[in-house]
């Protein structure tokens, strides 16, 4: 007995729609399948069902087959458009992090050395000693209240890459009161 089948196309279509969406086929891909089988059937006949097994054979290679080359090729152009973006900053954030560091450590030097002067410690004569005196952990008072009691900043930078050329554009030496200055906006 033989089946009189008739195809609505608009169904088909539908079809093909559900079946591209849920199993990531490319449409064209499914077009060509579908209406390669389809579309030869102008006179509304049984197809062949050799063709049938062949066409669901394809589909199913074609749902497991992964990404086209041309979705790979826009991933690949996506990450170095983000790339070209991205690695140029890496370099600003990493010289803007040694300066703040450079600043906070100027910042640090200039609020000890005020308070062990405060405190009853021995001047410096110029910046370079003040700064021997507030690295070194042993600057403190001889006598009072805090004697024994260490101004210390630890881990100065004497390296300029580690922020150490950053930290001194924030500090002056006033040489009439022997004082170090911070310097909120560097020179």
């Amino acid at each position: 007995m033989k089946l009189q089948v008739s195809y609505n196309y608009n169904k088909i279509i539908d079809s093909i729609c559900c079946i591209c969406y849920k199993y990531h086929i490319p449409m064209l891909l499914m077009c060509q399948l579908a209406f390669g089988f389809f579309g030869s059937n102008t006179n509304k006949q049984q197809p062949n069902t050799k063709t049938m097994k062949n066409t669901k054979l394809n589909l199913k290679k074609a749902a497991t087959a992964g990404f086209s080359l041309i979705e790979m090729l826009v991933v690949i152009a996506v990450i170095g458009v983000i790339a070209a973006i991205a690695i140029p900053n890496i370099g600003n954030i990493n010289s803007s992090a040694i300066d703040s560091a450079g600043q906070r450590n100027a910042q640090s030097v200039a609020s000890v050395y005020s308070a062990g002067l405060s405190a009853g410690c021995p001047v410096a004569s110029d910046l370079n000693d003040a700064l021997a005196k507030v690295g070194s952990g042993t600057w403190a008072p001889e006598s009072g209240a805090f004697s024994g009691r260490v101004f210390l900043v630890p881990n100065l930078p004497a390296d300029p890459s580690d922020g150490f050329t950053a930290m001194m554009s924030h500090l002056d030496w006033d040489a009439a009161n022997k004082y170090v200055k911070y310097l909120q906006v560097a020179p």
